[in-house]
């Protein structure tokens, strides 16, 4: 860590996040998983910072932000969401869309109630709580003692990284080598209690009902391949149970399709995000 790295402070909690400097462009907040960091969205970099100011934060306990004062597994999405709230009111930020992650969605969903976004984007993120994860397959394949969250949060995630991340990519055909090692080593600098908590956190958020109630425009992107998360049973709900009708599914992708297909991935996003109205 240097001096000139970007802290925020909102009460117990010390948010690390970068932030294009270009404010003619429109916003972009992307928030990412459980696990990883603002590295997620290293490809966006390439392309999307063409079109958005793009604010990227690591949410407690992940990436360089740290996690002294333990937030609960019941607090730490909403806790979180209003860090990033209070953010992007210290950065004076009026307009903004979001791009939330996997359970970097559900912090999203958790913004976008305090502070009205001009749209919202979930990538394959867990909208039912626990109903919305796998039952049937085995998560990661993993043998079953491990899928329990308190062993992600007592063995660590050292032990369990590498398997864990290379099954999650054996949903897709080709996942480049480098770009495992850099989520393994985010995994691995993950403080296992924020691991813990994030993961507890979303059995407490099912937000497939809320959506309703959204009154911007919303996308729900995720790989067709996906069998990280219940998704055919999570389309089939977002469908019958909210008025959210912008579904993508990605082809040649599982979890992670802004790394396995990310030129199908953005320009879904922003042609989304231009027929929303926040593009330059």
């Amino acid at each position: 860590m240097n001096d000139s790295m970007t802290f925020f402070k909102h009460n117990a909690i010390k948010l690390y996040y970068e932030i294009d400097q270009n404010e003619s462009l429109p916003t972009l907040l992307c928030i990412h998983g459980w696990g990883t960091s603002r590295n997620i969205w290293e490809k966006a970099s390439n392309y999307l910072q063409t079109y958005y100011r793009l604010l990227k934060v690591d949410l407690p306990g992940m990436g360089f932000s740290p996690y002294k004062h333990p937030l609960g597994e019941k607090d730490y999405l909403r806790k979180s969401a209003e860090a990033i709230q209070s953010l992007i009111q210290h950065l004076k930020i009026k307009k903004f869309s979001l791009l939330g992650h996997s359970f970097g969605g559900l912090v999203a969903c958790i913004v976008s109630e305090l502070l009205t976004p001009n749209a919202l984007v979930l990538d394959s993120t867990p909208l039912m709580g626990e109903a919305g994860l796998p039952t049937k397959v085995k998560l990661y394949g993993m043998p079953k003692i491990l899928r329990k969250p308190l062993y992600y949060a007592t063995l660590g995630s050292n032990i369990i990284t590498y398997k864990m991340i290379q099954n999650t990519f054996k949903e897709v055909k080709v996942i480049p080598k480098s770009k495992i090692d850099s989520m393994v080593k985010d995994f691995q600098n993950t403080d296992h209690l924020a691991f813990y908590h994030c993961l507890k956190s979303a059995y407490f958020h099912p937000v497939v009902e809320k959506l309703k109630t959204y009154q911007y425009p919303i996308l729900y992107i995720i790989g067709k391949d996906n069998i990280t998360l219940n998704k055919d049973m999570m389309i089939t709900n977002l469908k019958n149970n909210s008025s959210l009708t912008n579904v993508v599914e990605v082809p040649n992708a599982g979890h992670y399709p802004q790394i396995e297909q990310p030129q199908i991935y953005y320009n879904q996003i922003r042609s989304f995000l231009k027929k929303a109205g926040n593009d330059k």
